[in-house]
């Protein structure tokens, strides 16, 4: 008898898959940073649904252009907030 393998998310990624895109993610995350730019949490959600394997790349990537709106928005609140005109 063979032992499944295991496989994460709806996607059902393997082992090897889910290392790939952790791989992935980390240097975008890092590329980021060397830009000096940190990553709201919308689009560091969008890149843990991708990690768990619950998105395709296509998916991550859509779906990280309305995240990365949504942390300027937000990030433009508190500006706002912070320095009332």
């Amino acid at each position: 008898m063979v032992a499944a393998k295991k496989t994460y998310g709806a996607l059902n990624i393997t082992a090897e898959e889910k290392t790939k895109r952790a791989r992935s993610v980390a240097a975008a995350v890092n590329s980021a940073r060397l830009d000096g730019q940190e990553l709201g949490r919308h689009v560091l959600a969008v890149y843990e649904e991708y990690l768990a394997g619950d998105i395709t790349q296509e998916e991550m990537l859509q779906k990280n252009k309305a995240a990365a709106i949504q942390d300027l928005k937000e990030y433009q609140f508190q500006l706002d907030a912070r320095y009332p005109s």
